[in-house]
């Protein structure tokens, strides 16, 4: 039986959510990618509302397998939330989003 490893490498302006390895568990890797071992490195790209709910997430750099890179932007965009970014005079607005997500099979 296989382990599932999803890797976060991550990089963003605003606040993180805390533990974001915490957003992901080995169901959420897509069935026929696990049936064929495949692995990839989604980049992606997401606005952060001013309630500090993603949306208009977009893949940057492909894994080279859709239904991995559909699964990351779902699954970011159903799970985060954030502290909304502030202006100078405190009000929230929005912000952008990007990062790494490693989606690996391991023995």
């Amino acid at each position: 039986m296989s382990r599932v490893l999803v890797g976060l490498a991550l990089l963003m302006s605003g606040p993180a959510p805390a533990q974001l390895n915490t957003y992901f568990s080995v169901s959420d890797y897509p069935p026929a990618a696990f049936k064929e071992g495949r692995e990839g490195t989604v980049e992606f790209e997401a606005i952060v509302n001013k309630d500090g709910r993603l949306r208009d997430c977009r893949i940057v750099q492909t894994s080279g397998h859709s239904d991995l890179d559909e699964t990351t932007c779902r699954l970011l965009t159903e799970r985060l939330r954030f502290q909304p970014a502030k202006d100078s005079a405190g009000n929230s607005v929005e912000d952008k989003y990007s990062g790494k997500i490693t989606w690996r099979l391991q023995p």
